[in-house]
C-alpha cells in the first residue's frame, strides 16, 4: 500500500516530532500536518498540503488536529486554529479539482468545519465521538467519512468519475439510488393495477395522485444518472494475519503500554507562543459535557463497540482480534450482508448518542452483554460466557456446524492472557 497522504493526529505526537520524523525518514511516509509548527521558529514539521494526481485530475489533501496547549507545551509545538488554517489552505487550493481533509478534531467539529469552511468536499475524521459512520454523513456540500481508529478497519468509497471536478454534485450513496428506483416501480405498478380495473374519474384521480409522486422520483434519477454522483462506500475489517510494519513496530515497543501517562512525567518545557483572542461570546460553539457522550440518558444498556472495551481490557483484545468472532463477516456474501437473520449472529449493533451503525463482527458484548453501563453498580458484564449465550448462534443454521461448548469455548476465549 503506498497512500497519497497521511495526516498527523493527537495520537501520533505523543512521542514527539522527531519521533514521526524518524519514520518520515525510514520508510517515506507522506505525512500532512496543516496547523502544527514548532514552538521555535514556527516552521512546519511536515508539509501543509500536499497536492496529487487521481487519474487525470489534481487532488489537494491537507489535515488538521486539535490544540492541546499543556501537552503542546511538552512537546514543543504550536498547535494552530484548525479552522483558520482551514480557511487558508482551501484559499491556497482553488485550482484544483477535489479538497480532502483528514481531520483529528472529532466528530461534531467535523461537521462544524464542513459548515463553516466552504470548499472542502470529503472529510475523513477521527478523533472524539462516534467513531464509525456506516454511512457516510453529509454537511452542506461536504461528504464526512469516518472509521474506528485503531487500525483495525478499512473505509473505502469508490466515486464515479464526474464527481471529481470543479462542480462537485451532492454525493448520493449508491443504495439510495437502488431505493428510489423501487420507490418508482410501486408507483408504477400500482398506476399499471389501476388502469387494469377500467377508466373511471375515481382511477383518474388515483392514478393523478401517483404520478404526482412519480414526478419528484424520476427527475431525481435522471439528475443522478446525469451528474455521475453516486458512490459506494464500505468498512472492510483487516485481517490479523497482516503484519505490522517492522519498523514502526519496533518503535511503538519502545513507547511502553502507556506512552501518554510516561510524557506527564517529563519535566515541563516553557515555551512562548502567541496568545489566541477569545471569540465574542455568541459566535462560541456549545460543546457537550463529556458525561453527555458516554450514555444515552434514560436508555436501556446497550452495545458500544470493542474499541471501548480494549481501553481497560488490552490483553483480552489482543486474544480476540486474532480469532474468528473478530472477522465474522468476512465470508458473507453481499446478499447475506444484509440480511438480518445473519447479521444477527455474524455482527453487532452499536448505538450512539446520535443514531447507531453495525460492527461486522462478533464484539465483546455479543458474548459478556451490554457495554453502556458497565462502570455503573448494574452488574450485567458476564465474565465466563454460559453455554446459553453461544447456543444462540451457535445452533446447528449452517449444516456442516460442529460447534462443542467444552472444546470450542476454550479456543475462543479471550481471558487466556490472564
Amino acid at each position: 500500500m503506498k497512500p497519497a497522504a497521511i495526516g498527523v493526529g493527537r495520537k501520533d505526537i505523543v512521542k514527539g516530532i522527531q519521533f514521526l520524523k524518524d519514520i518520515e525518514k525510514n520508510t517515506g511516509l507522506p505525512f500532512v500536518a496543516s496547523n502544527i509548527t514548532m514552538a521555535v521558529g514556527s516552521t512546519y514539521p511536515f508539509p501543509s498540503l500536499r497536492r496529487v494526481k487521481w487519474g487525470d485530475k489534481n487532488i489537494a489533501i491537507f489535515s488538521v488536529t486539535r490544540p492541546m496547549p499543556n501537552v503542546d507545551a511538552t512537546i514543543g509545538i504550536n498547535v494552530l486554529d484548525p479552522f483558520a488554517k482551514a480557511r487558508e489552505v482551501v484559499g491556497l487550493a482553488k485550482d484544483v479539482d477535489m479538497i480532502i481533509c483528514l481531520s483529528d478534531l472529532g466528530f461534531k467539529d467535523d461537521h462544524a468545519l464542513a459548515r463553516e469552511v466552504s470548499g472542502i468536499n470529503i472529510i475523513i475524521g477521527m478523533g472524539e465521538g462516534q467513531r464509525i459512520l456506516s454511512t457516510p454523513s453529509r454537511a452542506d456540500e461536504t461528504l464526512i467519512l469516518r472509521c474506528a481508529d485503531r487500525g483495525r478497519q478499512l473505509g473505502v468509497l469508490d466515486l464515479a468519475p464526474k464527481m471529481v471536478g470543479k462542480e462537485w454534485p451532492m454525493a448520493v450513496e449508491a443504495s439510495k439510488v437502488v431505493n428510489l428506483r423501487e420507490r418508482l416501480n410501486t408507483i408504477t405498478r400500482r398506476i399499471a393495477s389501476i388502469e387494469a380495473r377500467g377508466e373511471s374519474q375515481k382511477s383518474r384521480a388515483e392514478i393523478a395522485k401517483l404520478e404526482k409522486l412519480a414526478s419528484p422520483i424520476k427527475e431525481s434519477i435522471a439528475e443522478i444518472a446525469e451528474n455521475g454522483s453516486g458512490y459506494n462506500h464500505t468498512i472492510t475489517i483487516l485481517s490479523s494475519q497482516i503484519h505490522d510494519d517492522s519498523y514502526v513496530a519496533e518503535k511503538l515497543n519502545e513507547l511502553g503500554p502507556n506512552p501518554a501517562k510516561n510524557r506527564q512525567n517529563l519535566p515541563l518545557k516553557r515555551v512562548s507562543r502567541p496568545t489566541r483572542p477569545q471569540p465574542p461570546e455568541a459566535n462560541k460553539r456549545a460543546r457537550p459535557s463529556p458525561q453527555e457522550n458516554l450514555t444515552l440518558q434514560g436508555s436501556e444498556p446497550y452495545n458500544t463497540g470493542a474499541m471501548s472495551c480494549r481501553r481497560c481490557h488490552t490483553d483480552a483484545y489482543r486474544v480476540w482480534i486474532k480469532t474468528s468472532h473478530s472477522r465474522a463477516s468476512l465470508n458473507l456474501s453481499q446478499k447475506e450482508k444484509r440480511d438480518p437473520k445473519c447479521l444477527g449472529c455474524h455482527a453487532t449493533k452499536l448505538n450512539f448518542v446520535k443514531g447507531g451503525a453495525i460492527e461486522n463482527l462478533v464484539g465483546c458484548e455479543a458474548c459478556h452483554g451490554k457495554g453502556s453501563k458497565h462502570r455503573g453498580a448494574d452488574g450485567n458484564i458476564t465474565l465466563k460466557v454460559p453455554e446459553a449465550i453461544c447456543a444462540s448462534c451457535h445452533n446447528g443454521f449452517h449444516k456442516d456446524s460442529d460447534f462443542s461448548y467444552a472444546r470450542d469455548y476454550q479456543a475462543i476465549r479471550c481471558d487466556k492472557a490472564d
